[in-house]
C-alpha cells in the first residue's frame, strides 16, 4: 500500500509524450493513447482508447472509443461506440450511435442512434435511427429507419426511408419510401419505387439495363405501385 504510481488526492493521473496528453486516468474519464482526449471538460463517463480517440470531445458522455482515430471530432456527442479504425470519424453532436467495423459512420456528424457494422457500412451517413450490416451497406445514406443486412444493400440510398433490404445490393440505388426487398440484387434499382402500401419484392431481380441477366422473382403486393418489381415480376395477390 505504501508503494504505488498515481496520486493522494482526486487529481487525475497524466502521461505525456512530447508535451502532449497520452494518458488520463481520472474519476470520471479514462484515456489512452497519442492526443487522446485533451479538449476534455465537462464530460463524464467517456473512455477513449487509440490514437487521436475522442480527441475534441469536451462535453460529451457515456462514449466508448476505442481505435485509430475513433470519434475524433467528436465534440459534445453522447452514447455513442465506436470500435476499430475511423469509427464514427467526424461525428460531432450525433447521439447513441454504434459503429463496429473499418471507417464505419465514417463522415457522420450529426445523425443519431444508428447502428453500424462491417467495413465502410453507413460511411457518409446523414439519417437517423438506421441500422446497416454488411461492407460498405447503406454506405452513401441520408434516410431514416433503413435496415440494410448484406454487402452493399442500399448501397445509394438518397433519401428513401422506412425500407428494409436483405441481401448482397438490395436496394442498392434507392429513393423510394416503405420497401421491403429480400434476396441478391432484390429491387437493385428503386428511384422509381416508393410503396406507401409496402412492396415487398423476394428473390433476384436486376435492373432494366442488366435485364438480360436470368430473373426469379416472386412479389406479393397488397397494392401495385410504379417500380421494377411492378415491370418484372408477376403478382401473386
Amino acid at each position: 500500500e505504501n508503494h504505488f504510481l498515481g496520486s493522494v488526492d482526486d487529481a487525475p493521473l497524466r502521461f505525456r509524450i512530447n508535451d502532449s496528453l497520452a494518458g488520463y486516468l481520472g474519476k470520471d474519464n479514462i484515456y489512452w493513447g497519442y492526443q487522446s482526449g485533451p479538449k476534455i471538460s465537462s464530460g463524464k463517463s467517456n473512455i477513449g482508447i487509440g490514437f487521436q480517440s475522442l480527441k475534441n470531445n469536451s462535453s460529451g458522455f457515456n462514449n466508448v472509443s476505442i481505435g485509430d482515430s475513433t470519434l475524433v471530432q467528436n465534440t459534445s456527442g453522447s452514447y455513442n461506440t465506436a470500435l476499430v479504425v475511423q469509427g464514427l470519424n467526424a461525428n460531432k453532436t450525433g447521439i447513441g450511435n454504434t459503429a463496429i467495423g473499418w471507417s464505419y459512420l465514417f463522415q457522420n456528424d450529426t445523425g443519431s442512434y444508428n447502428t453500424a457494422i462491417g467495413s465502410a457500412s453507413m460511411r457518409f451517413n446523414k439519417g437517423t435511427y438506421n441500422t446497416a450490416i454488411g461492407n460498405t451497406s447503406l454506405y452513401f445514406n441520408k434516410g431514416n429507419q433503413n435496415i440494410a443486412i448484406g454487402s452493399a444493400s442500399m448501397y445509394a440510398n438518397d433519401t428513401g426511408s422506412h425500407n428494409t433490404a436483405i441481401g448482397r445490393s438490395s436496394l442498392s440505388i434507392n429513393k423510394g419510401n416503405d420497401n421491403i426487398a429480400i434476396g441478391s440484387f432484390s429491387l437493385f434499382d428503386g428511384r422509381t419505387t416508393d410503396c406507401t402500401n409496402r412492396l415487398y419484392c423476394l428473390g433476384r431481380l436486376f435492373n432494366k439495363v442488366s435485364n438480360d441477366r436470368p430473373i426469379i422473382t416472386f412479389l406479393i403486393t397488397t397494392k401495385i405501385c410504379y417500380g421494377l418489381c411492378a415491370h418484372f415480376g408477376p403478382s401473386l395477390s
